[in-house]
């Protein structure tokens, strides 16, 4: 349909970080295929990709006040991706949380714990967008978008076991 192309609806690039400016860290830069622990934790793994990474850590800070330590693995890359580091941290931690902007269906996110749950049977959890498309409206686009209280509840019931 002409005039009628669209974000898709499983965004890997993210319209909400072009205007970002900053300089670029050499030294932080991306290797094809391997994630970075990009904070440590001994309590739940959370499994994220670019702009839910962010999301990820103000969640481990909100769960850091409860007691409650967080670690976050940055995949950085989804094919390849690093399952040594995520299997190594599940290992230590025993829980999973993946936070991921595309629906359940087909996510990353079920990769990434059905990996897991075959080598090792932890705890597991995945926060994602609904099954539905974008919302056009901002407002609403918004609260499509997982956010860090959506992260909070699922390590809560992980911990809990509720």
């Amino acid at each position: 349909m002409p005039g009628a192309l669209r974000r898709s609806a499983f965004p890997l690039e993210r319209e909400a970080l072009y205007a970002r400016k900053g300089w670029l860290d050499r030294s932080r830069a991306a290797v094809i295929g391997r994630a970075a622990v990009v904070r440590e934790g001994d309590d739940v793994t959370v499994v994220a990709v670019s702009m839910m990474v962010e999301r990820a850590l103000t969640a481990a800070e909100q769960l850091a006040s409860r007691g409650v330590e967080a670690e976050v693995i940055d995949l950085r890359t989804l094919a390849p991706w690093d399952r040594g580091t995520v299997l190594r941290s599940v290992q230590r931690t025993g829980r999973l949380v993946t936070v991921e902007e595309a629906p359940r269906e087909c996510g990353w996110g079920a990769e990434v714990v059905s990996t897991v749950a075959e080598q090792m049977r932890p705890s597991v959890a995945r926060v994602t967008a609904p099954s539905s498309p974008i919302p056009f409206s901002p407002a609403l686009e918004v609260e499509w978008i997982p956010r860090p209280e959506k992260v909070v509840a699922a390590v809560e019931a992980l911990l809990t076991g509720s």
